[in-house]
């Protein structure tokens, strides 16, 4: 696999501390690769943080225990957060997020739902998402189920889906769904749809205490660095 080459055009100070940053396995953008912490995010981010004197090291975690290590401040920051109102209050987020992406159900090919315009239509459906997960605009008034889910959870969505144990699930990143489908061969059986939303912003989200010139040192990098566009056409690419 090609992993994302990032040009930095700036000097690299020496190191001035260790960062640990958490991240769940969310596949192409985070995830193990004969135990070593691959993909975009994690590409981006350990350059990011080079460029401005930081070493990091990445801690593999669910998706739950992400959160609440970051919530406890048992990590310094955590990769790929949506942003919302409530987390604002917990997590210290920089301006400037990373890229973007289409939230997104996945139904069988035989769903009735090809294209969905009102999220009305999804009422009687039962559809899941892990536990803590980000919900778009457009899905926060549904009857959605929460689940736990552990390292794999993408798989695990599709694998729930594609047995017929639900009829849909739901994700921000659709494309996650169609990174894992392809790898377990199930992208024949499921259809991807996007929910009726703009595309939705994702940022590395940092401890409530962290210190605030670390914060506008990483967007200054960030804007430096790369854009989302960059990150969206390396997806494709992957896929």
């Amino acid at each position: 696999m090609r992993y994302l080459v990032l040009c930095l055009f700036f000097s690299v100070p020496a190191y001035a501390e260790n960062l640990l940053v958490g991240y769940f396995n969310l596949p192409p953008y985070a995830f193990d690769a004969n135990g070593e912490p691959r993909g975009v995010a994690i590409e981006h981010n350990r350059r990011l943080f080079n460029s401005i004197g930081y070493r990091v090291t990445f801690k593999k975690l669910p998706f739950g225990r992400v959160l609440r290590e970051l919530k406890s401040s048992k990590l310094d920051a955590a990769l790929i957060l949506g942003r919302t109102e409530e987390r604002e209050y917990e997590y210290k987020y920089p301006q400037r997020h990373y890229f973007e992406e289409h939230n997104s159900l996945v139904v069988l090919q035989d769903s009735a739902i090809r294209v969905l315009k009102f999220p009305q239509d999804l009422d009687k459906l039962r559809i899941i998402y892990a536990k803590g997960g980000y919900l778009s605009a457009s899905m926060r008034g549904l009857p959605l189920k929460q689940m736990v889910f552990g390292h794999n959870y993408v798989e695990q969505l599709l694998m729930m889906v594609a047995a017929k144990r639900v009829d849909a699930a739901y994700i921000p990143t659709g494309w996650s769904f169609r990174y894992s489908a392809a790898k377990l061969h199930l992208d024949d059986r499921i259809n991807i749809i996007p929910t009726p939303d703009p595309p939705e912003k994702f940022y590395l989200a940092f401890r409530n205490d962290i210190d605030e010139n670390l914060v506008a040192s990483y967007d200054q990098a960030n804007v430096r660095l790369i854009s989302e566009s960059v990150i969206a056409e390396y997806v494709r690419q992957e896929i």
